[in-house]
């Protein structure tokens, strides 16, 4: 089984199910490593996305998932928290991005500059406020066993060394007619695919619009000419337009009909510059 999978900027890290304490039935122990790139870049985000199961027994009361850290002093101390329904069913996502940065930088320490090493990481899972009773120990709330239900913990990255193109395109404003980039931001929510789409919760996706009469932002050397053709009056049935030169790719984290998290890199989505052709 491949302990990570990374797409972009989304790294998904798998889980290696370490051992199970016996409090109560009611705590499991996860551990993770990270890969080369975690260190190297900046995190902008880190959710542990856990699988539950439904119990259709159990009383409907409000019950709590804790996730702790289980490395030197910070041990048991809770970094998050989810309220739930026994009733409820599916994915269920815990933000630690506070954590996974600690370990990253105490990493970073420990290593000194020196040869890549590995270092474990190991968090642990509590269900708090339920029953002593077998039906609803963290074992059987949680699903653990299936890998393609397994707990994963999965890193959003920004990568601070990454160079951008010069924008050719200023950003529109009121009252520009030239060609220019205008932001448009797409909300999965207006779809209703946030059910499904788990990262991110949207895009820009940006257009181009605007007038591209004189020489303005030619694409080609080819526009160029042509723009020094339409100059001419008895072209003036000629036009060129404002359209995308440069775009860029998202990650998308989402789950299928049978509950399996998908991570898919979808290329050229966002427009992030644009030219007269």
């Amino acid at each position: 089984m491949k302990m990570f999978t990374s797409c972009k900027n989304l790294t998904i890290f798998n889980t290696s199910f370490f051992t199970v304490k016996s409090i109560g039935g009611k705590t499991l122990l996860f551990q993770f490593s990270f890969n080369r790139k975690i260190y190297t870049s900046n995190i902008k985000s880190a959710k542990l996305w856990v699988h539950k199961h439904r119990r259709h027994t159990s009383p409907k009361q409000t019950r709590k998932l804790v996730v702790r850290d289980s490395n030197g002093p910070t041990f048991q101390k809770t970094q998050s928290q989810r309220s739930f329904q026994p009733t409820d069913k599916g994915w269920m996502d815990l933000k630690l991005t506070a954590m996974v940065n600690k370990w990253v930088e105490e990493d970073r320490m420990k290593s000194n500059g020196g040869r890549a090493v590995t270092y474990k990481h190991i968090i642990e899972i509590v269900c708090k406020d339920c029953n002593t009773s077998r039906m609803e120990s963290t074992k059987n709330i949680i699903n653990y066993s299936a890998d393609k239900h397994r707990p994963m913990l999965i890193i959003d990255l920004k990568n601070p060394n990454s160079r951008r193109r010069k924008r050719h395109s200023p950003e529109c404003a009121a009252g520009m007619t030239r060609c220019c980039l205008k932001r448009l931001y797409v909300d999965f929510k207006i779809f209703n695919w946030q059910h499904w789409i788990l990262m991110p919760s949207g895009f820009y996706a940006n257009y181009c619009t605007g007038s591209c009469k004189g020489h303005v932002l030619p694409k080609f050397h080819h526009s160029s000419i042509v723009q020094l053709v339409i100059s001419d009056t008895s072209h003036q049935n000629i036009t060129q337009c404002c359209a995308p030169s440069q775009l860029s790719d998202l990650s998308l984290l989402y789950y299928d009909d049978t509950g399996v998290i998908i991570l898919k890199h979808l290329s050229k989505l966002k427009v992030e510059d644009c030219m007269c052709s």
